[in-house]
């Protein structure tokens, strides 16, 4: 039992800190409504069009705004007031959750209308952007209210807050959607409901001011600024080079998860969302050991092996016809790749000074933004010579890619 309690202490120990609990319930608050909103919104795709394509390229207009939008997203992190900003942030994502609900309930978006799919594509275009803006200005504003010794701690129960959401939200949107006979505007409005419930919790949050020196310039220089600084420091250049073999490579696999239900492991629908299910809790459990770690020591090694042990357990998960094995290796990969995230998350704000900090955080939304083009060439892949041959030849790159930039980096891998 005083072990029990001593663990719960230090692994949850960020939670004490007011400041830090407001920001975390935000978090939760406003990722609940986007995971629901992301599963009605893709159903709404769907409907309106009887289209797989339109289904990807509603999901990959969210991305192209985080690789178009980061470095100015970043630069107004470091400039203006980070709470405002992701206040200003969440009201946006609102007001555009209000709009979609409001077209559908006006009978505008109904499968007659040659043009309802596009004002969906424009909201998850915007709704992109948004992130671009929203992401430094959460990032930076974690790491205002809490101290240094705690940035892994903090970092980590962050994550928690967004892999439980994804597990509580998108259950919840399937669920409201078989109730409410295939209806999904109160799933939609929910985003709306959890952004604000969010804005409530930061309005009580005292945050520190943001660091004058990016004020001093323009916007311009200071982009150059951010981009000069992380190409002459070795260990800031190969941090943020590390985050895009993850994203390029492996966490696309997600997309390919129906063809191993169906044809690899025949286990059918029941079996697909069990396979979704264990790779988040893998990463629920994943965070839950990082944050339980405290102020660790050797993150640099530690990242390393965390992002070579998702490239290698989902290599596994592609051989594998053997369903424990299978779901095993999908548990693996669920944590490493969230442990891999928070790890780098957590090193960049211990090695960036606070007032690059926005700029660093958003090229962190640039590598993300690779994530269609990784997906796009292991569908390609798939397609050609099958799921378990494309998946097993990008997660064994990130693999060999990730062991080869261990080897390489030596000043990332000494991090402490």
């Amino acid at each position: 039992m005083a072990a029990t309690a001593v663990w719960l202490n230090r692994t949850f120990s960020s939670l004490k800190l007011r400041n830090y609990r407001l920001l975390w319930l935000g978090s939760a608050s406003e990722h609940t409504g986007e995971w629901m909103e992301r599963t009605a919104i893709g159903w709404t795709v769907l409907q309106l069009t009887d289209s797989p394509f339109m289904l990807g390229l509603n999901e990959a207009l969210r991305f192209i705004a985080l690789i178009v939008f980061p470095f100015v997203g970043g630069a107004v992190a470091d400039r203006w007031n980070r709470k405002k900003l992701l206040i200003a942030t969440l009201i946006g994502m609102a007001l555009l959750s209000a709009i979609i609900v409001a077209l559908m309930w006006s009978g505008v978006l109904v499968k007659a209308n040659p043009i309802a799919v596009y004002y969906i594509l424009m909201y998850s275009l915007l709704s992109g952007v948004m992130t671009a803006f929203n992401h430094p200005a959460r990032g930076t504003l974690l790491a205002s209210i809490v101290d240094k010794s705690s940035y892994a701690n903090a970092v980590s129960l962050d994550s928690i807050s967004v892999m439980a959401s994804r597990l509580v939200g998108m259950p919840l949107a399937v669920g409201w959607t078989l109730i409410a006979n295939n209806d999904v505007s109160g799933i939609i409005g929910m985003r709306f409901v959890g952004c604000m419930l969010a804005v409530m919790w930061l309005l009580w949050l005292r945050a520190p001011s943001t660091p004058p020196q990016a004020r001093r310039e323009s916007m311009t220089a200071n982009v150059k600024e951010g981009l000069r600084y992380v190409a002459k420091d070795e260990a800031v250049l190969g941090v943020t080079l590390l985050a895009f073999i993850p994203s390029f490579f492996v966490t696309g696999y997600v997309s390919q998860l129906p063809v191993f239900a169906e044809s690899v492991l025949d286990i059918g629908p029941a079996g697909l969302y069990l396979m979704n299910f264990t790779a988040g809790l893998g990463s629920l459990i994943g965070l839950l050991g990082l944050a339980s770690l405290g102020d660790y020591k050797h993150k640099g090694v530690h990242l390393f092996v965390s992002i070579i042990g998702s490239g290698v357990s989902l290599a596994l998960f592609a051989v594998s016809a053997w369903v424990p094995l299978s779901f095993a290796m999908l548990f693996v990969s669920g944590a490493t790749i969230s442990m891999f995230t928070a790890l780098r998350s957590t090193v960049v704000l211990l090695i960036v000074p606070d007032h690059l900090r926005g700029r660093v955080i958003a090229l962190r939304e640039l590598a993300t933004g690779t994530q269609p083009v990784g997906s796009l060439l292991l569908g390609s892949m798939s397609e050609a010579w099958g799921a378990p041959m494309g998946l097993g030849i990008m997660s064994g790159l990130c693999a060999v890619t990730s062991a080869g930039a261990m080897v390489r980096l030596k000043r990332v891998r000494d991090l402490e």
